[in-house]
């Protein structure tokens, strides 16, 4: 039994496992498509609304500066309102419409905003609205982005090392660090030229550079675009900060909108007609504008996973020093990628249908294994009493069979009568078997039906103790005890519990039954016995070799804790100092 019980719960452990497994695949599977696809659409619309933005905020500059303040807003750490994405992979390029040339688009440059007095200027003055700078109380605010390459050109190897140690080492002790400041910077066209730095030894509290300790002073060699680019100087109650990684370096420019362009040459070609045709075959109608753009918006995917968003548009500004506007498109691209954004998501409902579907499948293999292994054990016990049944009949059958020919041999000799006496006892004993049985059977149905009602159990022990009057058997009880129950079975549960202790007790004058108000017990001495034993006497037709001459058939205990088990109540047996107690708590 137990080699079977195995092999049928691996068989269902396997199933229900292999039945969870492709259902967690398949729900994870429409929730990674679902996720997938929305996180596509998200990004694609994050993506048009920071170009939406960008464009909106270049017609607001009207200013010299608009171009690369607003390509490089992404690297500004310090102006929150123009700081969205600093980790965004975007490009952007600003086109003449009638020349066709590059104004300015994104690159190793850092977006800043420098506060500073004119060097030389005796008087405050007021500047028009095509100035690069704006005049706000005592000092001035200049607009514009440091490009890398030029800031590094403009000093010496020397330098440069010197400075990038300071800023490597960064602790200064105490609480403090070190800070790279601007003091001295010309505002040449749309760039900020720093003209002089300083290494300076600062912490939290410090809002003004004068509260600054100066570490060491650098005068560098910008190279001008225009000659006539003003130079402007720190004042004392502002700090002009750049930026550590922009030092280093890593303000890396993002290739997404070239990308774009080359992706989108490779998959289209243009006809006689100056149409652009997918190489599939798959027309598709949109024109080149004149500095080699494709004026259309969309989402392409360039790798698996990663897609690159583009989208342009026209406006035009007055740029510094001029009375005129000038038109221009603004040319954008952003990429990303999709998997990444969304691997979190991912991951979390990954971990979390798997630990579903793992806690519903153990909870499903377990009940499942209950009733399985519930069944299979009727099975067995069907089987059991199925033999042990024909073995209890085969003896008496083979009484009568025999008797049945020796009165058909002798019908006239005396030994007639005594020869249907036996065959009438084996009958009746065979009829007893089957009512058993059948009433067994019964019990062990799930459909059978328990009549409860409220008796004196005291009441019914004493009846039945009267038809065993010929035996001591000694009763206590706490008075007159009353239970819920179904009194027939009851009732059969006591007299199958004094039948076994009169038949199996060691001594018929030492038999006890007591009753209290929370359980029945019954004792009686007995020869010693084990725990496996105590076990398999409540199993059908178990008995003992050396009991077979007893009178029975080995059905009482069973059908006793089938009768207990319908209740609820609970039952049991225990040895002790040479007794078997059976007991059954109500």
């Amino acid at each position: 039994m137990k080699k079977k019980l195995f092999k049928q719960k691996r068989r269902l452990f396997i199933s229900i496992a292999a039945s969870m497994l492709v259902l967690s695949i398949i729900v994870y599977a429409v929730f990674a498509v679902t996720t997938y696809y929305s996180e596509l659409d998200l990004l694609t619309s994050n993506s048009a609304s920071s170009f939406h933005q960008a464009t909106i905020n270049m017609q607001n500059y009207d200013n010299g500066n608009w171009g690369n303040y607003l390509l490089n807003r992404k690297y500004d750490k310090t102006y929150k309102e123009i700081y969205d994405d600093y980790d965004a992979d975007e490009q952007i390029k600003i086109i003449d419409n009638e020349t066709g040339a590059i104004i300015c688009q994104t690159g190793n440059a850092i977006s800043v905003a420098f506060q500073g007095d004119l060097v030389n200027e005796d008087d405050k003055t007021s500047e028009d609205e095509d100035s690069i700078v704006i005049i706000e109380n005592d000092y001035i605010t200049g607009f514009g982005c440091i490009e890398f390459e030029r800031f590094k050109k403009s000093m010496t190897d020397a330098q440069y090392i010197e400075i990038t140690e300071y800023l490597t080492k960064k602790n200064a002790g105490n609480g403090e660090y070190y800070e790279l400041l601007c003091t001295e910077y010309y505002i040449d066209k749309s760039y900020l030229q720093p003209k002089s730095v300083e290494i300076v030894q600062t912490c939290d509290g410090n809002d003004w550079y004068v509260q600054d300790k100066v570490i060491k002073h650098y005068e560098l060699k910008p190279s001008l675009e225009d000659t006539n680019s003003e130079l402007y100087q720190c004042s004392e109650m502002h700090r002009n900060v750049i930026d550590d990684d922009f030092v280093f370096g890593k303000y890396k420019a993002s290739t997404a909108l070239d990308e774009y362009y080359d992706y989108v040459k490779e998959k289209y070609y243009t006809d006689e007609n100056g149409i652009d045709i997918l190489k599939d075959g798959a027309e598709y109608t949109y024109e080149l504008n004149m500095y080699g753009g494709y004026e259309i918006q969309t989402s392409v995917s360039v790798a698996p996973f990663t897609y690159i968003y583009s989208n342009w548009e026209s406006m035009s500004v007055k740029p510094y020093n001029s009375d005129d506007y000038i038109s221009f498109s603004c040319n954008y691209a952003r990429k990303f990628n999709v998997l990444e954004s969304c691997s979190d998501k991912l991951i979390f409902m990954l971990v979390f249908i798997l630990s579903v579907f793992i806690i519903t499948g153990v909870i499903i293999g377990a009940v499942t294994w209950r009733t399985l292994k519930k069944q299979i054990e009727q099975e067995n016990r069907l089987r059991t009493v199925t033999n042990a049944m024909a073995h209890e009949l085969k003896t008496p059958l083979f009484i009568i069979s025999g008797y049945s020919e020796n009165l058909e041999e002798n019908i006239n000799t005396d030994k007639r009568t005594h020869y249907c006496e036996v065959i009438n006892e084996q009958t009746r004993s065979m009829n007893i078997l089957v009512s058993k049985m059948l009433d067994y059977s019964k019990l062990d149905s799930a459909s059978f039906n328990l009549n409860i009602q409220k008796f004196s159990l005291t009441q019914l022990t004493k009846k039945i103790l009267e038809s065993y009057m010929i035996y001591d058997i000694k009763l206590e009880s706490d008075g007159d005890v009353n239970i819920k129950a179904d009194k027939k079975l009851m009732k059969s549960v006591i007299e199958n519990l004094v039948d076994n202790a009169v038949k199996y007790t060691t001594d018929i004058n030492d038999i006890s039954v007591k009753i209290t108000n929370k359980s029945f017990s019954i004792s009686n001495p007995c020869e010693e016995l084990t725990k496996e034993e105590i076990k398999d006497m409540w199993q059908p037709y178990h008995r003992k070799a050396e009991h077979n001459k007893i009178e029975g058939h080995g059905l009482g205990l069973a059908m006793v804790k089938n009768i207990l088990d319908l209740h609820k109540f609970k039952s049991g047996a225990k040895y002790m100092e040479d007794k078997i107690t059976f007991y059954f708590d109500y």
